[in-house]
C-alpha cells in the first residue's frame, strides 16, 4: 500500500481550495452565509422613536382660524411636538436573532455538502473524460493498424493466395471500431462541455487523473482511519439535521410570545399660541378685553398597550402547527 505523507495532502487540498474558491457557483454560495450572518446580526435591532408634530386647534366654530383676536380660538391653539417609542414584548427580538443564527449556520453546513457535491461530479467527469481520451488513443493505434492489415489482405486476395472471408470480416471489424471511435469522440466533446463549467476559463489549476485518484485515496485512509460515532456526527447532512431542530424549537419558543402585547410610550408637548387680549364682539360694542385665561403651554405622557383580543383566539391553531413542525 502506498505510503501518503501529510505535506502531500496539504499540496492536493489547497489545489482543490484554489480550484473551487474562484467559481461562480461556490462564491454565489458563500456570499449567502456572510448575507445571513449580517442579516442575523440586524435581526434583534430595536425600533427605532417616532417623531411627530401636529397644529391643535379647539374647540372651533367655522373651519380652523389661527387668528389670535378671533374668540373661535381660545388658548388652546398651539403647535405640539411629540416622541414615543415602541417595546415589544421582552424576548421576541433576542428569539428572531437566534433563529436568524441557525438559519446563517444551516447555509455552512449545505455549502460544505454542496461542495462535496460540486467536488464528486467534478472528479467523476474528470477521470471518465481521461479515460475516454486513453481509449480514443488505443482506438485509433487500433485503426491505423487494421487499416495496414486490411490492405495486406485485399492484396493478398487479389492475388489470389487467400479467400474472400477474412478480409471480409476484417472490414466488418474496422468498420465497429471507427462507429466506436466516432461515438467516443462525440462523448468526449459533451464531456468536455461539462468540464468548462466546472473549470472557470480553462484553470490551469485542474487536476489531473493521478492527482484526483491520490486524493480519494488520502480521504478513504483518513476515513478508516477516524471512523465512529464521533466521524458521523460530523457530517454535514447531519449537522444540518441538528441545526434545523434546534431552529425549529426557537421558532416554536417565539411563537408562544407572538401574540403577547407589545407597548409603546409617549410624551408630547404643546406650546400655546400667545393671546394677550380679545376683542369684544357684542352687539352695541366693540372694546378691548383683558384676557385673565392662563395661557401656559400643555404636556402629556402615557403609554399604549396591544391587546390581542383576535390573535389570541388562533393560538390553537398556531400550537398544533408547531407540534406537527417539531415531528417532521
Amino acid at each position: 500500500m502506498p505510503i501518503f505523507s501529510s505535506e502531500r495532502e496539504s499540496e492536493l487540498e489547497i489545489k482543490i481550495k484554489n480550484l473551487v474558491s474562484d467559481h461562480p457557483a461556490i462564491v454565489s454560495k458563500m456570499n449567502g452565509i456572510k448575507e445571513k450572518s449580517y442579516l442575523a446580526e440586524h435581526a434583534d435591532v430595536y425600533p427605532d422613536p417616532k417623531l411627530g408634530f401636529a397644529y391643535r386647534s379647539y374647540p372651533y366654530r367655522n373651519g380652523v382660524v389661527r387668528e389670535r383676536t378671533r374668540p373661535d380660538t381660545p388658548g388652546m391653539t398651539g403647535n405640539e411636538i411629540s416622541i414615543s417609542q415602541e417595546i415589544p414584548y421582552p424576548g421576541k427580538l433576542s428569539l428572531e436573532k437566534q433563529i436568524r443564527k441557525f438559519d446563517a449556520e444551516e447555509s455552512i453546513y449545505e455549502v460544505e455538502w454542496n461542495l462535496n457535491t460540486f467536488l464528486k461530479t467534478y472528479f467523476e467527469i474528470k477521470l471518465t473524460f481521461e479515460s475516454i481520451e486513453k481509449e480514443i488513443q488505443n482506438l485509433e493505434s487500433l485503426s491505423t493498424s487494421l487499416k495496414s492489415t486490411s490492405k495486406l489482405e485485399a492484396s493478398g486476395y487479389s492475388a489470389g493466395k487467400t479467400n474472400i472471408t477474412p478480409t471480409l470480416k476484417l472490414l466488418n471489424f474496422k468498420e465497429k471500431i471507427n462507429d466506436r471511435l466516432l461515438q467516443k469522440k462525440v462523448n468526449l466533446e459533451q464531456l468536455k462541455s461539462k468540464l468548462n463549467y466546472y473549470e472557470v476559463n480553462n484553470s490551469p489549476i485542474s487536476l489531473n487523473s493521478g492527482e484526483i485518484l491520490e486524493y480519494l485515496k488520502l480521504k478513504e485512509l483518513s476515513f478508516e482511519k477516524g471512523i465512529g460515532i464521533n466521524h458521523f456526527s460530523n457530517s454535514s447532512i447531519l449537522k444540518i439535521s441538528e441545526v434545523n431542530v434546534g431552529r425549529v424549537e426557537a421558532e416554536i419558543e417565539r411563537d408562544k410570545i407572538l401574540h403577547f402585547p407589545d407597548t409603546e410610550v409617549f410624551f408630547s408637548y404643546m406650546q400655546r399660541r400667545n393671546r394677550p387680549f380679545l376683542l369684544d364682539s357684542g352687539p352695541l360694542n366693540y372694546a378691548i378685553m383683558d384676557n385673565p385665561e392662563f395661557s401656559g403651554d400643555l404636556w402629556s405622557a402615557g403609554i399604549t398597550m396591544r391587546i390581542p383580543v383576535w390573535s389570541l383566539g388562533k393560538q390553537n391553531d398556531l400550537d398544533k402547527s408547531n407540534t406537527y413542525k417539531r415531528r417532521r
